[in-house]
């Protein structure tokens, strides 16, 4: 199994801004996507429409709460379409549901203006966090066992969150 992580680009939107894509594949086999283009990024709220790309699943605005860095904004964005309240609509976002769990957006501290791929694998137990910027180093981090009964949103939280401090912490 390759341990290479293929980045991809953002989707634009019609407004000329980044949309932050993810997928997630299910145990089953299925595949689900989605693209969250944000509306508004204010310190502390973060707004966006999500776009599934499967016709039995309806657009919807989603909103969150949360830590005002321009890190955590894009987190939680992609958590409030991802998270617990879309199990409903896509069952593989669920506990011992989902197998991959791939998430893509821009990368907010690159001057290069690079993206970062935000990457969940349930069969490893592993989250890594991959950016276009050749000078970054891909980092990968153990999913702990008392994390594993999680939903997919919830977990990447998580855990990239984890990812993101030790990323940002001095070496």
């Amino acid at each position: 199994m390759s341990s290479t992580f293929q980045i991809d680009t953002a989707y634009p939107d019609e407004g000329g801004g980044a949309g932050y894509a993810f997928h997630i594949v299910g145990l089953n086999g299925v595949v689900t996507s989605a693209i969250v283009r944000p509306t508004s990024l204010t310190p502390g709220l973060v707004i966006g429409v999500c776009e599934w790309q499967d016709p039995l699943c309806m657009s919807s605005v989603v909103s969150t709460e949360g830590d005002p860095s321009p890190w955590f904004q894009r987190l939680f964005l992609i958590y409030a379409a991802a998270g617990p309240t879309s199990v409903r609509v896509v069952p593989e976002l669920a506990a011992h549901k989902w197998a991959i769990f791939c998430a893509t957006f821009p990368d907010p501290s690159s001057a290069a203006q690079g993206n970062i791929r935000i990457s969940l694998k349930s069969a490893r137990w592993e989250i890594a966090l991959a950016s276009t910027d050749p000078d970054e180093l891909t980092m990968r981090l153990r999913i702990p066992a008392a994390l594993r009964d999680l939903d997919a949103g919830s977990m990447m939280l998580e855990m990239a969150t984890r990812l993101v401090r030790k990323r940002s912490s001095p070496a």
